[in-house]
């Protein structure tokens, strides 16, 4: 997730996107959106099997907090940003919010919650540091290459 915004940030940054024509904008946001609930979708899920259990924790469960959390949470952390001008209070209640959804569709209590999106937020963290050696290695690898070979860009 964190890779794929710091990507639109370089494009962003680069301002070739504003030659792309809007539909396929539009068609990467969408791309964009179902990668980053596919994502969350399987580490939500593999917290819940660890900290719920397999009978409580199931794949369109993992889904349905991915989808409404992300839908609703953000209603819900703008209705309290624009209700209440202190943006603390709009965070706590969308983290509330999040606990909830995990709270009613796992099955748990609310330490239970906690505890899952604790470790999601902690297997997001493992995720980011191997993807981000993968990706360090694979330039590194593609860099020496183009010494090897002098090849200039």
């Amino acid at each position: 997730m964190v890779i794929l915004n710091f990507l639109f940030v370089i494009t962003a940054r680069n301002r070739f996107w504003e030659k792309i024509p809007i539909e396929i904008g539009v068609l990467a946001l969408i791309l964009y959106f179902l990668i980053y609930l596919f994502l969350l979708t399987v580490i939500l899920y593999i917290a819940g099997l660890i900290v719920a259990g397999g009978r409580k924790a199931k794949f369109s469960d993992a889904l349905a907090v991915s989808a409404l959390g992300t839908f609703l949470g953000s209603f819900v952390w703008a209705f309290f940003n624009l209700l209440i001008p202190i943006p603390l209070l709009g965070l706590i209640a969308y983290f509330i919010f999040w606990l909830g959804m995990i709270k009613h569709f796992f099955d748990t209590g609310w330490l239970g919650a906690l505890a899952i999106a604790i470790l999601a937020v902690i297997i997001s963290i493992v995720l980011l540091v191997i993807l981000t050696v993968i990706l360090a290695i694979a330039i590194s690898i593609g860099e020496l290459i183009r010494w090897l070979f002098g090849v200039q860009p």
